[in-house]
């Protein structure tokens, strides 16, 4: 997958942070922690609305109890992503920070988020053929349409978060510097 960096890294050069200073991995957390805030905000909201757009215009659109079902899976496995690499990846690099990492070592921290990567993906690619490329019914209502705006906004964001983890953040775990 291709690192899509404009659509993040406005918002992170943006933000007060010391970017000359500090270690790579204190640049890879801040920025790992602006993709996770940004993602944290979105899922919420575009559950919320496509609960409503379901509830209402399932009738006339019997796709959108799957839509619900595939995206809730979605933000599930989106929200333990996040949630392993905060309580268990950063820490886990913090507390060896001084200490050579073994390889395998490594690869087994990296493995079970390397398969929530993949679910993601493959619920992510289920989302956007169901919907056609997130093109809308010809009968669709200003709410369904504006659900498939956020959701292709949300597959580009998961996209560049996890461009950054395979491009940016686990390469430099698996070849990590001394100075990481």
């Amino acid at each position: 997958m291709t690192l899509q960096t404009e659509s993040w890294i406005a918002p992170v050069a943006a933000a007060d942070t010391e970017w000359d200073t500090g270690t790579p991995l204190d640049r890879c957390e801040d920025l790992a922690t602006v993709m996770h805030e940004r993602l944290r905000t979105h899922l919420p909201r575009i559950g919320l609305l496509l609960y409503r757009v379901a509830e209402g215009d399932a009738g006339t659109h019997p796709e959108l109890p799957r839509l619900l079902e595939l995206f809730s899976q979605l933000s599930g496995e989106v929200k333990l992503h996040l949630a392993h690499e905060e309580t268990l990846l950063l820490p886990w690099l913090h507390d060896r920070v001084e200490v050579p990492l073994a390889s395998d070592e490594a690869m087994e921290m990296l493995l079970p988020l390397e398969v929530e990567q993949q679910n993601a993906r493959r619920l992510l690619a289920q989302i956007r053929a169901m919907t056609h490329d997130y093109s809308p019914p010809a009968d669709a209502c200003a709410a369904y349409r504006s659900v498939l705006r956020a959701l292709e906004h949300l597959e580009r964001e998961v996209a560049d978060l996890i461009g950054f983890e395979d491009n940016i953040l686990y390469p430099r775990i698996l070849n990590r510097p001394s100075n990481f």
